[in-house]
């Protein structure tokens, strides 16, 4: 196993970059760069390990991340292969449960734990919908007016991370 920690040089980076003049309009919008920072960092590591290793980078996102856009573009939501795609989160703990995964891994409660205000935030509270709501709505079952307006209004504010850069 390998070990990596990605908090030195996504701190360096914030640091460098606020040195340069970069200011944010307050500690949520820093706290949300630097999420992205550590989650581009932890691709970077994989990708050098990939390089080193003469492999390839596994994604874990699913349909209900990729619904939501629930990812950073460039970090977490790169990869070479991306066997989950089209898995509602209730498949994928189906399939880790029937691949006798350890319990703890298989309902462990998902957590992109990026935030350092809000270390631990389950993505169902940063949502404001559940996994369930999200599954039942990709499989076509009735959902509340909420959860409803929650994905699609969702959707359609992360529209850009599903789309393949512009081009002139």
């Amino acid at each position: 196993m390998l070990n990596v920690n990605v908090k030195p040089p996504s701190d360096a980076l914030l640091a460098s970059l606020e040195e340069g003049g970069l200011t944010f309009q307050d500690a949520a919008q820093r706290d949300f760069v630097l999420g992205n920072i550590k989650a581009r960092q932890r691709m970077a590591a994989q990708y050098a390990v990939a390089g080193a290793k003469s492999g390839l980078v596994v994604g874990t996102d699913q349909a209900a991340e990729a619904l939501m856009g629930f990812f950073t573009k460039y970090g977490d939501g790169a990869c070479d292969l991306a066997p989950l795609t089209g898995l509602t989160k209730g498949q994928v703990r189906e399939i880790g449960a029937a691949l006798k995964a350890p319990a703890s891994l298989v309902e462990k409660l998902p957590t992109a734990d990026l935030e350092s205000l809000k270390p631990q935030l389950a993505d169902e509270v940063a949502l404001g919908v559940t996994y369930a709501e999200i599954d039942a709505f990709l499989t076509g079952q009735q959902v509340s007016e909420q959860a409803y307006t929650t994905i699609t209004r969702t959707y359609q504010r992360t529209d850009h991370k599903r789309q393949l850069p512009r081009t002139p």
